[in-house]
């Protein structure tokens, strides 16, 4: 589902047009004409390990995800700001864990087909994302201000799994659309805005952004980070002229503190029943945005990842005697993105077959 986040924060960076300023200085500025069409595809590939409670061995893990989407300018403002109507495309995934592989791609699966049900579960959810829209509100100054039919959007993922799954499994994905409604994706989209410096920078220029995310669903006090950013060069890539920018970041979950924890709303069920440590360094990226049309064009980055999850006991069991020993996962885990502008050629088959990133 982070991934999910991280889409609709790139609509909003691919609206970021950077305008010239004095010397040889230049200012990012939002910027939204009616009609404006942008294609992006994302692809993520995580490796690791988990280390398992004993006396279970360590197993080894390997992910990738690959996703289009189509973001739409359907309504500018008076005032500035814009609607921008958000169409997810075709999802891939593969996915290794402990031996057991899933290979999924929505333009060829066929979910009836899976002989496994929790594999055809996921797969009924990943089918029904394509195609989903909802909309985004942007400021005059770029910053996401509303998000509208995610929430619905999410229920329809999961009614789609049906009730010929497993009880928990269904439960938990409910449980996820409960924690990715319209509100609490609107605060986490709007994290990812720090990109964005507000005052006019020159090459070699640096800027920071410290910021936080709550992420309670996963009885965490959430996550605070820091992120340091340089402007590069201005250099051509793909065919246009775009500013290069360096990215460093590193995050981690907030210390506990009860008094501000007292009135956080924690979630029911198998959720409530987890706790979640992260620690995350060496988060090196490049992202080059176009100067002329204020598109995102490219960006990379890699992340070292330690997450500790803790399942602390038996929901719903207030008997201390019947709640199982704590048991614990680590997970250890390089990950690196990929994001990239789709146009030309490849613009008319988002949503088809895989095709090549440069």
């Amino acid at each position: 589902m982070n991934r999910l986040m991280m889409i609709a924060c790139v609509c909003v960076g691919s609206q970021m047009a950077v305008a010239g300023a004095p010397s040889d200085r230049i200012k990012f500025r939002a910027h939204h004409e009616l009609g404006d069409v942008t294609r992006m595809r994302m692809a993520t590939k995580t490796v690791g390990t988990m280390e398992m409670p004993g006396p279970m061995p360590d197993q080894q893990f390997a992910q990738t995800f690959e996703q289009d989407f189509v973001s739409t300018c359907k309504k500018v403002n008076p005032d500035k700001t814009a609607v921008l109507d958000i169409t997810m495309g075709r999802i891939a995934m593969s996915n290794n864990v402990a031996g057991f592989k899933m290979e999924f791609d929505s333009k060829t699966y066929d979910a009836e087909k899976a002989a496994n049900p929790m594999v055809a579960a996921i797969g009924r959810m990943f089918n029904a994302m394509v195609g989903t829209k909802f909309t985004l509100t942007v400021g005059p100054d770029g910053r996401p201000i509303k998000v509208e039919g995610l929430s619905e959007a999410m229920k329809r993922m999961m009614d789609s799994v049906g009730d010929d799954v497993p009880g928990p499994m269904k439960k938990m994905f409910s449980q996820l659309g409960e924690v990715f409604d319209d509100d609490s994706v609107l605060d986490k989209w709007a994290a990812h805005y720090r990109m964005i410096p507000s005052e006019p920078v020159g090459i070699g220029d640096t800027w920071s952004a410290e910021w936080d995310m709550d992420m309670p669903f996963m009885g965490s006090t959430g996550i605070r980070g820091e992120s340091k950013y340089v402007l590069l060069a201005v250099e051509e890539l793909r065919g246009r002229r775009c500013a290069k920018i360096g990215i460093v970041e590193s995050f981690e979950t907030k210390p506990k503190d009860p008094k501000a924890d007292a009135g956080t709303k924690k979630p029911a069920g198998l959720f409530g029943n987890f706790e979640m440590a992260m620690q995350a360094s060496g988060g090196k990226g490049m992202a080059y945005v176009d100067v002329d049309k204020g598109e995102l064009v490219q960006l990379r980055q890699t992340q070292k990842m330690d997450i500790k999850v803790t399942m602390a006991g038996t929901p719903g069991k207030e008997d201390a005697a019947s709640k199982p020993t704590p048991m614990s996962i680590v997970q250890k885990l390089n990950t690196s993105v990929r994001l990239d502008l789709i146009d030309g050629t490849e613009a008319a088959d988002v949503g088809g077959p895989r095709a090549a990133t440069p």
